[in-house]
């Protein structure tokens, strides 16, 4: 991470940054485009941002709106930098491969290379990407919705700390939502074949090896299908916030067309169960929060982090509902960027 903000400060380049590659969150002295895969939501964005290469630190993003976005840009200069030979290059638009940690690169960039990027380039991606950012903004509710939970999480972490993401819903909504304007932390998350299987136990032992306090946030079948591991959390010697997104389901398949299949959808897409984990956190001896709005969630979140145990905060919301909101704000941001496009 601390190569990878190296290279960023060096380079000056405007920066798309994945919410796991430690450069989303936290303000940094680099131009970051925090809401770059919301600006990919307009068509007129995508045409206006051309750019004459792109370079890529590290794993895949998480957003499927970058990969469109390389996919429609055959024979660009798309060099990828990782320390293994392993081709992660789903689009096939890899011009070069740099097998060599972030770190070589970063010492060896001030011999080699100038800032090449122009002003006129940074301040169109800076002018989208604060069109995007306020249409969010503006757009999320005050009321206890997934969206506003992931935002308040991001600028709640205290400095030092780290953060887990869980795969589906959670990890695109704090990829897409979270402000960057709260504290730089450690992130975590468990992409591989991006399965929700052993994600709390994957959590657990990334609080151990960073030995500080940690957040976790999951959807409710993450949870239940790693209940278990929630015997894990009592081990951990510092704060352990674990925050269960409950939509009574797999939240991700309403924002799919299958959504639109009803009595079907609901048996083996939405899988609802009807359960909360109040019991299973009782068994387990956590500290147990099930706030019924964001000023609830919020204290609940700050008292969590103060505690000397770990503390399982339920989040109830409706899978409906989130796919409605979803569609608003992506209307919005699209607007907003579109505007901003406008001479």
């Amino acid at each position: 991470v601390r190569a990878a903000r190296s290279v960023a400060k060096k380079l000056q380049w405007p920066v798309a940054a994945d919410v796991l590659s430690g450069l989303r969150l936290g303000a940094g002295d680099y131009p970051l485009a925090d809401c770059f895969d919301a600006v990919l939501l307009s068509e007129e964005a995508r045409r206006a941002l051309d750019p004459d290469m792109i370079l890529h630190l590290g794993a895949p993003l998480t957003s499927k709106r970058f990969l469109q976005f390389v996919e429609a840009r055959p024979g660009m200069p798309y060099v990828q930098v990782a320390p293994h030979p392993r081709a992660h290059n789903p689009a096939h638009r890899a011009t070069e491969r740099l097998e060599c940690a972030v770190a070589a690169l970063d010492r060896a960039l001030p011999a080699v290379t100038q800032t090449c990027a122009s002003d006129a380039w940074r301040r169109l991606i800076a002018t989208l990407n604060e069109a995007a950012a306020t249409a969010i903004a503006q757009t999320v509710p005050a009321d206890l919705n997934e969206i506003a939970v992931c935002r308040a999480i991001a600028a709640g972490l205290p400095q030092d700390s780290g953060l887990f993401v869980g795969n589906s819903m959670p990890i695109r909504d704090m990829d897409a939502f979270a402000p960057a304007d709260g504290a730089a932390v450690r992130c975590c998350g468990n992409r591989g074949a991006s399965g929700i299987d052993g994600c709390i136990a994957t959590a657990a032992g990334f609080a151990a090896g960073l030995d500080g306090p940690v957040t976790a946030i999951v959807g409710d079948l993450t949870c239940l299908h790693d209940l278990n591991a929630l015997a894990l959390l009592r081990e951990c010697a510092h704060p352990f916030v674990l925050v269960v997104i409950n939509n009574d389901g797999g939240g991700i398949f309403s924002m799919l067309p299958v959504a639109q299949h009803g009595e079907h959808f609901e048996r083996f897409f939405g899988t609802p169960h009807g359960l909360d984990f109040s019991h299973a956190a009782d068994m387990f001896g956590l500290k147990y929060a099930a706030p019924e709005s964001m000023d609830a969630f919020q204290r609940a979140y700050a008292q969590a982090l103060q505690s000397d145990g770990p503390t399982l905060i339920e989040a109830r919301t409706d899978r409906q509902a989130n796919a409605a909101l979803h569609a608003r704000v992506h209307t919005a941001v699209r607007a907003a960027v579109d505007n901003a496009l406008v001479p």
